[in-house]
C-alpha cells in the first residue's frame, strides 16, 4: 500500500501535470520539514519504476505548487516550472 497515493496517482496519470503532482506532495508531505519525506516520494516512485523524480524535483513541484496557489494558476507558468 503507498504512503503517498496522491503523488504516485498523479504521477502515473498520462499527461503528469506537474500542478497535480506539486499539489499532491503538498497535501502528503510536510513542507517545513526535512528531505526525509521527499526520499521516500522519489524511492516509492523508484519501486515502481518510476524514473525522473529525484528529491530536487520533487522538492522543486512542491515548492512551485505552495507559492502558486491554484487560484491564478496559469499555464504559462509551466513553461519555466522546472527552473524554480
Amino acid at each position: 500500500m503507498s504512503k503517498f497515493p496522491k503523488t504516485v496517482a498523479a504521477v502515473q496519470k498520462h499527461d503528469r501535470s506537474q500542478w497535480e503532482i506539486g499539489d499532491a506532495l503538498l497535501a502528503e508531505t510536510d513542507i517545513g520539514g526535512s528531505y526525509d519525506e521527499l526520499e521516500e516520494v522519489a524511492a516509492e516512485l523508484e519501486g515502481l519504476n518510476i524514473e525522473g523524480y529525484s528529491v530536487t524535483h520533487l522538492s522543486n513541484l512542491r515548492r512551485t505548487a505552495h507559492n502558486f496557489p491554484p487560484i491564478g494558476r496559469s499555464n504559462r507558468l509551466l513553461a519555466g516550472f522546472n527552473l524554480l
